[in-house]
């Protein structure tokens, strides 16, 4: 259970996000623009969860999230929800401090994984195996590296990285086979929240950023069904 603030304009979006959370057995507060949601922030230090809009009228998520890097040590997590999808945006507001990205319309299952993940650092996920190497660039701090991907679920992804890798590093993976397992045309974002050594490797566990509903739904159909999926 965890303290949840949604800042969302949308009445309905808001009220459907809410019941949600209050189900399970979240405490929810409500925002409907950035402003409110920095006054929120300060009358409430104990939120754990952001759940963010990107478009709202008086101060937008964008603005938010540079408002929000003034604070140097923040405690609560920033998850985009919102209807914009393309890359750049997702880029932009994971550069500027966002924690994940969720896209509407929204997956439920897929929601409260993100918040579960967000909360505990840990994942409800079944993985499937897969042996194939992947090229991947961290957007921040940025470099270049090369990893072996060892498995994946419908919501996260576990692979072995030559180097620790800090955790909420934000990574563009580049996956010839899970480009074809999911026939996708892009790279594929993710966020890593678990990192420990294993042999001369570190063993890194990453949620998938920037999942639309169907994308959610085809990892989740893959996950479920395949046992070992191997680079031909």
């Amino acid at each position: 259970m965890g303290k949840i603030l949604i800042v969302e304009d949308n009445d309905n979006i808001r009220l459907m996000l809410k019941t949600m959370l209050i189900r399970d057995k979240h405490i929810v507060l409500e925002s409907c623009n950035g402003e409110q949601a920095i006054q929120a922030l300060v009358l409430n230090s104990d939120i754990d969860v952001v759940l963010l809009d990107i478009m709202m009228p008086i101060m937008d998520g964008k603005s938010f999230l540079l408002y929000i890097k003034k604070i140097p040590c923040r405690s609560f997590k920033i998850c985009m929800l919102t209807a914009k999808n393309l890359k750049d945006d997702i880029k932009e507001c994971l550069k500027n401090g966002a924690d994940d990205y969720l896209i509407k319309p929204i997956d439920k299952q897929l929601l409260q994984e993100k918040i579960h993940q967000l909360l505990t650092g840990t994942s409800n996920g079944n993985f499937s195996s897969v042996q194939t190497l992947s090229d991947g660039f961290l957007l921040k701090p940025s470099g270049n590296i090369k990893v072996s991907i060892t498995s994946f679920s419908e919501f996260d992804i576990q692979f072995l990285s030559p180097i620790e890798l800090p955790l909420n590093a934000k990574i563009m993976l580049s996956s010839k086979i899970m480009k074809q397992v999911l026939k996708l045309d892009d790279n594929v974002l993710i966020r890593t929240y678990s990192c420990e050594r294993e042999g001369r490797e570190f063993k890194t566990k990453a949620s998938f950023i920037g999942l639309t509903e169907n994308l959610s739904q085809k990892l989740r159909s893959v996950a479920t069904t395949c046992e070992e999926i191997y680079e031909q």
